[in-house]
């Protein structure tokens, strides 16, 4: 395989092609799993008190919503460590609060 030519100023300067790949995956990891349990939030969502089933949803919208803000932030001109540092931290937001609506949800059965 060819090295491509090292952009300066660009955070997508590696030395393989395959890095690249490798890294916007593993970057993503999270946000898979945050949007996996959005929605698995929504399924459940009629197994829930009609009064605290608006925590659900909220939960939900949180997650996606915060999804799409950690892809803004991807798109930002970052270097690696700030990238990294502030995906961390969006999806640590993002997992503590699904937690908190989930549980103010109750999941008690009708």
């Amino acid at each position: 395989m060819t090295t491509p030519a090292k952009r300066t100023g660009s955070r997508r300067a590696t030395t393989s092609s395959d890095d690249w790949f490798l890294a916007a995956w593993a970057s993503a990891v999270n946000f898979v799993a945050i949007m996996a349990s959005s929605i698995l939030l929504l399924i459940s969502a009629p197994l829930v008190d009609d009064d605290r089933r608006r925590w659900v949803y909220i939960g939900a919208a949180v997650g996606i919503v915060g999804c799409f803000a950690g892809l803004v932030m991807y798109w930002q001109p970052l270097d690696g460590t700030q990238e990294t540092i502030g995906l961390f931290f969006i999806s640590t937001v993002l997992i503590t609060a699904l937690l908190g609506f989930m549980n103010l949800s109750g999941f008690k059965p009708k």
